[in-house]
């Protein structure tokens, strides 16, 4: 959907997570930037009403590297952020999933969980919108980085889906699942210098990139799985090329579509790279900031929801960047052939 970019007192805007007609408004602007920020921080370990609370483990911006072991123990997977700090990833075969970032010195600058256990100023997965402005009050529409305003759409098509907020010096996204009555579903915390400093709309475009996208978009959908009482789903590297070429194509080409520019679907393409399969679908996705973010839009978007919910046994996810660094993201699904005894 086309962007609207507007000038504002000689500021630069850009539009960040959904590509969605944006109204800018002229006034106030310094408003976006006022709420909360000057709380102090809390101590390394301190328990604060501002704590992220997972399965009774405590996690604050700040905590220093023991605090994190501590609560966490060992991490089961680490791999670098758009922003370049490091995302150590928990989980116990993918319940109570959370994602820690940790910058060079090694304390905690970012959070991100979707699991059920979770809890931030009373918040957690299934809270209200109204509990969420609550506990936060009003969400910001903007984040100035130098002389450059990005602004925050909400949702695409008409939906709530994405609330921010600058409270205690963190930004807090708090991702809502539209077809629960549009109550919490996951939380991504950042430290406020960490998310002012990453002067950008997209990551950097390069193949590490792309290969962490795609890992932690795999990660994020399985927690969201086995919250929902499905069992993880396998990632496979053997469908991997076709997934990666089909994202490579719409981001060389500047299209976004199902259909392939030979006129081949993703049957034909997983076919082609070798895989025989009973049953396949595909999710695709572009434009949006991280593998977490491509996750919560795809699941406020039915036919993509269902796919991901559904009985698949495998997964590979493929990731390329456009000449302007824009993500496109291809998820396929598919299970294998049914074998017949006797």
């Amino acid at each position: 959907m086309k962007k609207s970019f507007f000038a504002l007192l000689l500021i630069l805007a850009a539009i960040l997570f959904f590509d969605i007609d944006t109204l800018v408004l002229t006034e106030q602007i310094t408003s976006f930037f006022s709420q909360n920020e000057d709380a102090t921080p809390p101590a390394s370990g301190e328990i604060t009403p501002s704590t992220l609370a997972l399965s009774g483990k405590t996690l604050n911006m700040g905590d220093v590297p023991d605090t994190v072991m501590t609560n966490f123990g060992e991490s089961v997977d680490t791999f670098n952020s758009e922003y370049g700090f490091l995302w150590n990833v928990y989980h116990d075969d993918y319940k109570n999933y959370i994602q820690i970032g940790t910058d060079d010195n090694g304390k905690v600058c970012a959070a991100y969980t979707n699991s059920s256990e979770f809890t931030l100023c009373g918040i957690g997965v299934g809270s209200s919108i109204a509990e969420v402005r609550e506990a936060f009050g009003e969400p910001i529409e903007a984040i100035k980085k130098g002389n450059i305003l990005f602004y925050l759409p909400t949702g695409a098509d008409g939906k709530h889906e994405v609330d921010t907020f600058l409270f205690r010096k963190m930004y807090i996204r708090i991702f809502y699942d539209c077809f629960k009555n549009n109550t919490v579903t996951a939380v991504h915390i950042i430290d406020r210098d960490t998310e002012e400093l990453f002067m950008r709309q997209y990551p950097l475009p390069s193949a590490e990139n792309a290969a962490f996208m795609e890992l932690e978009n795999f990660y994020v959908t399985n927690a969201l799985r086995v919250r929902e009482g499905l069992k993880p789903i396998e990632h496979s590297m053997a469908v991997l090329p076709a997934a990666r070429s089909h994202a490579a194509e719409m981001a060389q080409n500047n299209y976004f579509s199902h259909t392939d520019l030979s006129g081949g679907d993703v049957l034909k393409r997983v076919r082609a790279v070798g895989v025989s399969v009973s049953g396949v679908a595909e999710n695709l996705a572009a434009g949006c900031q991280s593998g977490i973010m491509m996750h919560e839009a795809l699941m406020n978007s039915e036919g993509h929801r269902k796919i991901i919910l559904s009985d698949y046994k495998y997964l590979g996810v493929g990731v390329a960047f456009a000449a302007d660094s824009r993500p496109y993201l291809v998820q396929n699904y598919f299970n294998p052939p049914i074998v017949t005894i006797g």
